[in-house]
């Protein structure tokens, strides 16, 4: 994803959380995996080695969680028109 679709990622998200169509637990939840995907597409660092936790499978966790988050914020924008 370019620097320029998770700009428009973050912002959909945040414009979500001031509309109070999110919570704030769904807010910070999406909010790390956008920016832990962003780490790990511009920095080449993931989570996993940024915690330490191997076992954890943060990669994985992240990998499918940005799948997710792609997908509620391409729902967002196809259902507000943002």
């Amino acid at each position: 994803m370019s620097d320029e679709r998770y700009a428009q990622a973050l912002r959909t998200l945040c414009g979500e959380y001031y509309k109070q169509h999110v919570s704030f637990a769904e807010y910070r939840e999406h909010r790390k995996i956008l920016l832990d995907a962003m780490d790990m597409e511009f920095n080449d660092v993931s989570p996993m080695e940024s915690t330490g936790d191997k076992q954890s499978g943060g990669y994985f966790k992240c990998t499918l969680g940005l799948m997710g988050l792609k997908a509620w914020i391409a729902d967002k924008m196809r259902g507000n028109g943002v």
